[in-house]
């Protein structure tokens, strides 16, 4: 049920996501709702951020099943779920929902690397502080030794 959707997704997702299918396989509570397990998985996988760390991800999936249950039980055991599988984007969607906010929470937090290169803005006059790097403590000493800039100030403020 889950292989053709990791087929489908592109090199460090499909990894990201196989791994957190094997990890799901080799967990005993995926024996509770099996079926519920793999069905939301093949209808999110493509829309989940693959940024979490894979148990968290896990975790959740597992809490929102058991949260949902009833929900799932509901969707597909109705007769329109045989003619339109995509109702149960009705219950899904929320998971979605779900992992896309504690994806932001962890972002806001800087707990996600985006690779995202740093970039640096100098405005002239610039000062000898601001070509330093503020983690280098030697750096900072060089700098306080050096006169304060007392030229006009034609920076904007903030």
């Amino acid at each position: 049920m889950i292989e053709p959707v990791l087929k489908a997704l592109d090199g460090d997702r499909a990894g990201y996501f196989a791994d957190v299918v094997a990890k799901i396989e080799a967990d005993p509570r995926t024996a509770r709702h099996p079926n519920f397990v793999y069905l939301l998985l093949k209808e999110t996988v493509g829309h989940l951020p693959a940024h979490l760390d894979k148990d968290e991800l896990i975790q959740r999936l597992f809490a929102f099943i058991d949260a949902h249950a009833r929900d799932l039980e509901r969707v597909v055991f109705d007769p329109d779920f045989v003619h339109d599988p995509s109702v149960v984007k009705a219950v899904t969607d929320a998971f979605v929902l779900d992992i896309v906010e504690l994806t932001l929470e962890h972002y806001d937090r800087g707990d996600i690397d985006t690779h995202e290169p740093s970039v640096q803005k100098f405005t002239w006059p610039y000062r000898a502080e601001d070509l330093v790097d503020a983690e280098d403590e030697t750096a900072l000493e060089c700098v306080d030794a050096r006169p304060a800039y007392t030229g006009p100030e034609r920076r904007k403020s903030r």
